[in-house]
This record gives structure tokens, C-alpha cells and sequence, in this order.
């Protein structure tokens, strides 16, 4: 028989059927952890640069109104999820996170590994695009957002 809730002083973590539940068990094998932010669960974490082309040389802007996300270990079937992008921002050295969320209410899943999500229409057939962050020290060099798409 497997144990599929682990339990100690700061951590809870349930697991899928057919792993054990421990403080090593994989992501994959993983129902809830209370270390995820908000307590819930995870379907992708990684990190992405976004694919889609600049309008007019703007970062944040594009005409195309989807951004396909190529998760790994992608769990598929749920609606409503919570897209939590972060990085660290100029003040890693100490240690903290810059952190941005929003909720997407329209998503499919166009395989096991890729979700499609509809972007926010800023004006007229342009849409916000997810900008790459420079590095503070060296501003050609760009760095990839990380991501958990959640669902509590």
C-alpha cells in the first residue's frame, strides 16, 4: 500500500495514486503541496520566453492574440487556472522575487505538453505581450519569466 499523505511541522503534501508521499516525491506525483504558493495545485511550472513578434519594435505589444506555452508534464482538464509569472528582479541579492499574476479564464490544452491561452487585447487587434526581463547589470542580456499555471 502506498502513503499518500506526507505530513510534518511546516509541510503537507497528498499525492497522486500510485506514489508515495514524502518530502523527495516528484512534481509529477504530486496532488497538493502547502509549499506551492496559495495552496494549490500545480499543472506546469518552467520557464518561457514569449515566441510572439513585437508590434512596430514595441516589447509589450503584438498582433497575435495567443500565446502557446510549451509546459512539460502538463496536467490537462481543468477550466479555470492561475497564471503566476515571476523572476528575480534587481533586488536577487537579497533575495526577494518580482512577481506578476493574472487570471486567465480562457485556455485549451492543444496537446499533452502545450497550452494555447488567449492574450489580453490592449486596442484594436493589439495584444499585451509578455516582455523578456534585461538583466540590471547587463541589458542585452535577456532573461526567461518563470511560471506555475495553478489551480486551487
Amino acid at each position: 500500500m502506498t502513503r499518500r499523505l506526507f505530513l510534518a511541522q511546516n509541510r503537507l503534501l497528498i499525492s497522486l495514486p500510485g506514489y508515495e508521499a514524502s518530502h523527495s516525491t516528484p512534481f509529477e506525483g504530486m496532488s497538493f503541496d502547502s509549499d506551492t504558493p496559495f495552496g494549490a495545485l500545480v499543472l506546469a511550472k518552467g520557464a518561457f520566453i514569449d515566441p510572439a513578434t513585437p508590434y512596430n519594435g514595441n516589447q509589450g505589444l503584438t498582433q497575435n492574440p495567443y500565446l502557446d506555452m510549451i509546459c512539460p508534464g502538463l496536467r490537462t482538464g481543468y477550466n479555470m487556472l492561475l497564471l503566476l509569472r515571476f523572476t528575480s528582479g534587481p533586488s536577487a541579492l537579497e533575495g526577494s522575487l518580482t512577481l506578476t499574476n493574472s487570471v486567465l479564464q480562457e485556455g485549451i490544452y492543444l496537446n499533452s505538453t502545450t497550452m494555447r491561452l488567449t492574450r489580453y487585447e490592449i486596442e484594436n487587434g493589439l495584444y499585451a505581450r509578455t516582455q523578456p526581463i534585461a538583466d540590471p547589470d547587463n541589458p542585452d542580456d535577456l532573461r526567461a519569466w518563470y511560471y506555475m499555471i495553478l489551480v486551487s
